[in-house]
């Protein structure tokens, strides 16, 4: 045997993404000088280094080197033990080689997150949202899902209602949410929180929102009116026009027959009316034309829905923007802001430069604005809606950059 090693301890802990410094004492037990190679091996070969990877020994000295352990915080160094050694090899081409090895621990860490596929859906009463859970930690995570909403005002069911995703992978389910009550006239905004929740360790969130459309919308009411103001209209017509002057041209016939059988006959044996005198003249009776109701203005509408997305590196701005089009006008009925890595800073929606809605990121996840008005937000042709934000603070510790996210939901009329 040329050579002896032995590590300062054999079994180690270690985080992800972190360090352990251990030490290798090399001895040369044969009788002439001799260089030596450091090489790792076993599964945690890949994030070992040895400093220095050779030593060269006179006879029976020996030196010690240093073996750094850094898993990386990824989801494919899995968590538990893992052997990991360091083979001596001499530089004078003899088969004898010694082996130190030796057992570290590798720690587990929790790196999940729930997308949502669509944050907004709008729907008369039932809509369905696609969600994803991903596991980058290095752990198994088997999930269980659950519908938060504190109003009470909507019920969902998950298909399936739990998920169990192996480390790096993913998995898709299905939430089925339902408005408890229907919304005869007026339409609203129903948000809401999916819970992904193990015992163990900490829940994860994702937002969403469900904007009901009422039962009867109002074009529907706005053509029942109209229709209800023509039919009014026709009926005061008959009653209030055509109906009199019918009867009076009636009454006045029937006056004028009773004077005509009464009236004496002439000597000549006529009965003393005028040649060419009908005995039933109603040639006063004209008929009343019906007032014309007013035509409501033809505007084609059509459901509008964009997200507008800005992303900015710390300190820095961002801006997203959309321009109505010549010819359209764009009404806005419901702001959903979306802040889903929780980052920090501060965020403008604007009108032609001019802020409409300021509001700090902080305590943003997904929120809906509250509108200035019953008629909503209305942009005309050329005015430009924009998202800006200022990022102070980047929620996600593997991203580079703010990213905030604004969902516009309305109408567009073509003029």
């Amino acid at each position: 045997m040329a050579s002896s090693a032995e590590f300062s301890t054999r079994e180690v802990i270690v985080a992800p993404g972190g360090e352990e410094l251990i030490s290798l004492t090399i001895r040369n037990i044969s009788p002439s000088p001799e260089v030596f190679s450091l090489v790792t091996t076993g599964l945690a070969q890949a994030w070992m280094v040895v400093e220095p990877a050779s030593v060269a020994l006179p006879p029976g000295s020996f030196e010690t080197v240093t073996v750094a352990l850094r898993p990386p915080r990824s989801w494919a160094v899995g968590a538990g033990p893992t052997p990991f050694g360091v083979r001596v090899v001499p530089h004078s081409g003899s088969d004898d080689i010694t082996i130190a090895d030796g057992l570290v621990t590798v720690l587990s860490f929790d790196e999940r997150r729930l997308h949502i596929a669509q944050p907004v859906v709008r729907s008369g009463r039932r809509a369905e949202f696609d969600l994803v859970l991903e596991n980058t930690g290095n752990t198994q995570a088997s999930c269980r899902l659950t519908l938060i909403d504190s109003t009470r005002r909507v019920k969902g069911t998950f298909r399936p209602p739990s998920l169990g995703v192996d480390p790096g992978a993913s998995q898709p389910t299905r939430l089925v949410v339902q408005a408890r009550r229907r919304r005869w006239r007026n339409g609203r905004s129903l948000p809401f929180y999916v819970q992904a929740s193990q015992d163990g360790h900490p829940p994860i969130e994702v937002g969403g929102t469900l904007l009901q459309d009422p039962t009867i919308s109002g074009r529907v009411l706005g053509r029942l009116a109209v229709a209800g103001l023509i039919t009014a209209v026709v009926i005061g017509g008959w009653f209030g026009v055509v109906k009199p002057a019918i009867d009076d041209a009636a009454e006045r016939a029937v006056a004028k027959f009773g004077r005509l059988e009464s009236a004496p006959q002439s000597a000549d044996g006529t009965d003393g009316s005028v040649p060419g005198e009908s005995i039933v003249d109603v040639a006063g009776l004209t008929p009343t034309s019906l007032p014309e109701s007013a035509t409501p203005p033809n505007t084609a509408r059509t459901a509008f829905d964009i997200r507008l997305e800005a992303t900015a590196a710390i300190s820095e701005q961002g801006t997203s923007a959309y321009t109505v089009q010549a010819g359209q006008r764009l009404r806005i009925s419901d702001v959903l802001l979306q802040n889903p890595n929780r980052d920090a800073g501060r965020l403008s929606i604007l009108r032609n430069g001019e802020a409409l809605y300021e509001a700090a990121l902080d305590n943003i996840t997904d929120y809906a604005i509250p509108l200035f008005s019953q008629t909503g937000l209305v942009f005309e042709a050329g005015e430009t809606v924009t998202l800006q934000i200022t990022c102070r603070g980047i929620g996600d510790p593997t991203g580079a950059a703010c990213v905030i996210g604004v969902t516009l939901v309305g109408s567009l009329e073509t003029l």
